[in-house]
């Protein structure tokens, strides 16, 4: 598979399962009334984060086999440095946008 490919189904699959995680976080902290009381366990929050981003790299990497390890390498970096500014974006415009914890 081309690299640009597996960097965007890769990238897909962690905005998807962020943005998933946040809808169901918020619909939970809608449902109980209390905007500022926790949605979801927080146990359960950072392990999906984890399983989210273990996924995408998961599909990320077994997409590029064929490139050598220094090139794998090199592009892991980048793909791991896009997601991190992916989510920083995500959570914090979450959090900052709803005020549902106190920044």
């Amino acid at each position: 598979m081309e690299l640009r490919k597996a960097y965007v189904r890769s990238l897909a699959i962690f905005v998807c399962g962020l943005l998933i995680l946040v809808v169901v976080d918020y619909c939970l902290r809608l449902s109980s009334g209390l905007m500022h009381g926790l949605g979801m366990l927080e146990m359960v929050w950072f392990e999906s984060q984890v399983i989210i981003v273990g996924i995408s790299m998961y599909v990320f990497l077994s997409n590029i086999k064929l490139v050598a390890i220094g090139k794998k390498l090199s592009f892991s970096f980048v793909f791991l440095l896009s997601v991190g500014v992916i989510y920083l974006v995500v959570i914090y415009g979450y959090v900052l946008l709803t005020r549902v914890d106190s920044l």
